[in-house]
């Protein structure tokens, strides 16, 4: 992994505008989903250390069940509410083609939903710098602290969704603090573990017809605004 250090920071001496953009990438599909409304937020704790044998590869080792955390909204609150355990299976990620094995299913179970890990797309840099970038997950520093994120989509299966399964993009967030993001590469780098906490939010991808149909209501609204206006000017 000390080669992959070296490219990773590579990314973090791009223009800011680049950063922007691969932030932008993580988080447009999460926040396009709340117009379907389904999102699932759920939390737990992991161990992070090298595969055995293959320092190229990170290991995740999920230490327990997820437990579900507010705010859960559209289906899944049908049979999730806040303290609803499930279970998550463990990654190995790369620094391309990112996580190995993929599809992975089930990824994620809980409530009667059933979530599969089909793509997991690579991070090219982070705003602010400086930023360590491997394969789909990226370390970038904030005060005294590192943040880390790690984007994922795949299908979730399962109540209004059912057999046919929808999209969902999801994204997971950690912080280790008092420590730069160099510190916490090497001490992986070095054959340790880093623990840590996290927190994931799930969301169903809209459709192509719900922009469609969302599309349409604001047309006629502006339609019937723009008939109202006239009206009132003669």
């Amino acid at each position: 992994m000390k080669s992959l250090f070296t490219r990773g920071r590579s990314f973090a001496v791009r223009a800011a505008a680049i950063g922007g953009l691969a932030v932008g990438a993580l988080v447009a599909p999460a926040s396009s989903a709340q117009a379907q409304g389904h999102v699932l937020n759920f939390g737990g704790s992991a161990n992070l250390h090298d595969v055995t044998g293959n320092p190229t590869q990170l290991f995740v080792d999920f230490l327990t069940d997820i437990t579900a955390t507010p705010a859960i909204t559209g289906d899944f609150a049908t049979t999730i509410s806040t303290g609803t355990t499930g279970t998550i299976a463990d990654l190995i990620v790369a620094d391309a083609p990112g996580v190995v094995g993929m599809p992975i299913d089930p990824f994620v179970q809980i409530g009667g939903f059933r979530f599969t890990l089909d793509g997991a797309p690579a991070t090219s840099g982070f705003v602010p710098a400086p930023s360590v970038a491997f394969g789909p997950m990226a370390l970038y520093e904030a005060g005294n602290n590192t943040f880390g994120q790690f984007g994922i989509t795949g299908m979730v299966y399962g109540g209004v969704f059912g057999d046919d399964g929808a999209a969902y993009s999801g994204i997971f967030t950690t912080q280790f603090n008092n420590m730069t993001a160099l510190e916490v590469f090497n001490k992986i780098n070095t054959g340790g573990t880093v623990a840590a906490s996290y927190s994931a939010t799930f969301e169903v991808v809209p459709e192509p017809s719900t922009y469609l149909l969302l599309g349409t209501g604001l047309a006629g609204l502006a339609l019937v605004a723009a008939r109202r206006r006239r009206g009132m000017e003669s």
